[in-house]
């Protein structure tokens, strides 16, 4: 009981932030993220106290309101009284004066998981365009190429009621992974003796030809690495930066929920710099696990600089050049050539909370895929590392 009413005086006293006026009206893209932030307290505090088998996702409508899907019969008393009382203290403040708004869905969050789960075993080895769930409208979503035969009969899978699920055909396109200028192409002869380089996160880093954007440090295995594109390298191949050898790949994975890869530092002289190239801080801070559609998030590319977008699916399985990726964030930036491997990150007003690293860009779309932080971590047991 002490833990939850601590949370709540936490909360409280971040919600009577003062905010210009104005904001009843237009908000800045700094108030956007501050009224985002705030709201993301009180979903991290519901979320500690009822699991996804208890009502469908939060997310936000394009004015950046809060919206809970609830599934009547699941949503009790109890979490109902916690509604208000989340309410009652989000409309002390004006930026989140319209407090949760709640709409009445079909599944829960843990059904749409599983609907999810079940259709991408089904498909991945049908090279399709995209699978992901549309938390807003309750649904999972799946974008075929014309190629691919549509289910004749959903009915035959028998935990997916048909409602559930929303087909889109596409005449072509898909998620191509950008391939790297002819400018990024360096010479594996030049000299590693440079005494200490710099390497900053949102700049080029270059590969047997492939150019991909330098991000996070991260200590793996007792070793300091660069984080960097899984498709970017090869396995044992060595990363220039600025035409100097700045260490070898000692991990990659380029499949399932990950496209990423760890550059070990050639010797002790390099360094990652924390500053991106406009000197905005790139945070260490634990990454971000509770997105939501609609959040607003960044990314800094070496060739897009910094492009800013909303998420609009918070776990997706795509099809791209290099395979099926699983558990993706799909956003709507766009990404070029050389942006793989970019950091993706929230605004200053969330301290710019870590989340992930550029994949993927679709034209056919719009969307980018975001390898998930979490995930890199998690699978690689790595921490990261500001060195």
């Amino acid at each position: 009981m002490k833990k939850i009413i601590a949370i709540f005086l936490i909360v409280s006293m971040c919600l009577y932030l003062s905010v210009p006026a104005s904001a009843e009206t237009s908000l800045t893209e700094e108030e956007m993220m501050e009224k985002n932030r705030l709201y993301h307290l009180v979903i991290d505090w519901f979320e500690s106290k009822y699991d996804a088998s208890c009502h469908g996702d939060f997310y936000f409508d394009h004015n950046g309101d809060l919206i809970l899907n609830i599934v009547p019969e699941k949503f009790t008393s109890k979490m109902k009284e916690d509604i208000y009382k989340c309410n009652q203290m989000l409309q002390r403040n004006i930026l989140t004066k319209k407090g949760i708004r709640t709409v009445e869905v079909q599944y829960t969050l843990k059904e749409l998981y599983s609907f999810y789960n079940t259709l991408l075993d089904y498909y991945k080895t049908e090279g399709f365009y995209c699978i992901s769930i549309d938390t807003i409208n309750n649904k999972i979503s799946v974008e075929l190429p014309n190629s691919i035969p549509r289910i004749k009969n959903i009915s035959t899978f028998s935990n997916i009621p048909s409602e559930a699920v929303h087909f889109c055909y596409k005449e072509s396109g898909g998620f191509t992974i950008k391939k790297a200028a002819d400018r990024y192409l360096c010479d594996n002869n030049i000299s590693t003796r440079a005494t200490t380089v710099n390497v900053r996160p949102g700049t080029t880093g270059a590969s047997g030809g492939s150019g991909c954007t330098m991000s996070w440090g991260i200590k793996y295995q007792g070793k300091y690495c660069y984080l960097y594109a899984g498709h970017g390298v090869e396995l044992g191949n060595s990363v220039f930066y600025n035409g100097i050898n700045i260490g070898k790949a000692i991990y990659k994975k380029t499949g399932g929920s990950l496209d990423c890869a760890l550059i070990e530092r050639a010797d002790s002289a390099k360094s990652i710099s924390n500053l991106l190239p406009n000197g905005d801080t790139l945070s260490y801070a634990a990454p971000k696990r509770n997105y939501k559609a609609n959040d607003i998030v960044w990314m800094y590319g070496a060739s897009s600089a910094r492009r800013s977008g909303t998420i609009q699916r918070i776990s997706a399985g795509v099809y791209t050049d290099e395979g099926y990726l699983s558990d993706v964030i799909l956003a709507s930036y766009t990404g070029a050539s050389g942006d793989s491997g970019a950091p993706v990150y929230y605004g200053s007003s969330d301290g710019r909370t870590p989340l992930g690293i550029h994949s993927a860009y679709s034209k056919t779309s719009q969307y980018s895929a975001i390898i998930k932080l979490h995930n890199i971590l998690d699978t690689t047991g790595g921490v990261l590392y500001d060195f």
